[in-house]
């Protein structure tokens, strides 16, 4: 029998402040966005991502996960993902 699939929510192993720092790399630009996640926090903190995951994970994988996330709320939401009107232009 196959393992059930795993599912992670953003939050799960990225911290708020990441997020946020997030937020506003996509909001300034979407090119190469799963890149530069991968390269600035998923890489950097994979051993902590795969305990708070509790499994290994492909750190690719999870900054295509990261764009797919604000891929589609920026669908639902509007294309300022995030963006709270509170920000200094």
């Amino acid at each position: 029998m196959a393992d059930k699939p795993k599912y992670a929510l953003v939050g799960s192993f990225l911290t708020q402040q990441e997020i946020e720092v997030a937020l506003t790399m996509w909001n300034r630009s979407k090119r190469n966005f799963a890149r530069r996640i991968h390269d600035q926090f998923i890489l950097p903190n994979i051993n902590r991502i795969d305990a708070a995951l509790g499994q290994k994970n492909d750190p690719m994988f999870l900054a295509f996960l990261v764009e797919y996330a604000f891929t589609n709320a920026a669908i639902l939401l509007g294309d300022d993902v995030g963006n709270t009107g509170n920000d200094p232009a």
